[in-house]
């Protein structure tokens, strides 16, 4: 495997930075940060950050990566900007953004989180949840729109009060544009 430092090509690895295969993938394993491009079976992050991982399962552990795209993402201790994944699994970790068909967040924290079905574990938060299905003991977050949710939900906007607020600032909006189309039409 290697580095993709610049648009340039290619870089090795440096003597700091020592691959070790494991069966099908390849675990990298370093102390600094790197950028790193994988398209695998399998990927391992640990301990380092990279670019972009994409792989059929990549598993991210006290590390990060900016882009995670797989069939199936395990977060642990670690993060990402954007995932994308059939399944993503998160444990003590942070996102930025997750898009996934299902979503298993425990003891994490995520921006905005897309899944069609997402269980919510152990003092896990996400900004905005849009989803189908949400199950938890405790789902936490400021917007949540889903069809089904299971468990005791704190929440700034729900489904119901994201219409409300969507009907009255469009209608305040067009109150305003009306205002402003009789004013423009008595000069």
């Amino acid at each position: 495997m290697s580095t993709n430092a610049d648009p340039a090509g290619p870089v090795p690895i440096s003597e700091n930075q020592e691959p070790v295969g494991e069966g099908e993938g390849t675990e990298m394993a370093a102390s600094t940060e790197l950028e790193q491009t994988a398209q695998e079976e399998r990927s391992v992050v640990h301990r380092v950050g990279a670019q972009t991982v994409s792989a059929e399962k990549v598993e991210i552990c006290q590390g990060g990566a900016q882009t995670v795209e797989a069939q199936q993402a395990e977060i642990r201790q670690g993060g990402a900007q954007y995932a994308k994944a059939d399944k993503v699994s998160m444990e003590q970790s942070g996102a930025l953004c997750i898009r996934a068909e299902q979503a298993t967040i425990t003891t994490s924290t995520v921006g905005i989180l897309a899944s069609e079905r997402v269980s919510l574990e152990e003092s896990s938060s996400a900004g905005m949840i849009l989803a189908k299905r949400v199950d938890g003991p405790r789902v936490t977050t400021s917007v949540l729109l889903a069809g089904e949710v299971y468990g005791n939900v704190e929440t700034v906007v729900d489904t119901r009060g994201a219409l409300l607020l969507g009907l009255g600032l469009g209608a305040g909006l067009g109150l305003v544009l009306s205002l402003v189309s009789l004013i423009s039409d008595r000069e």
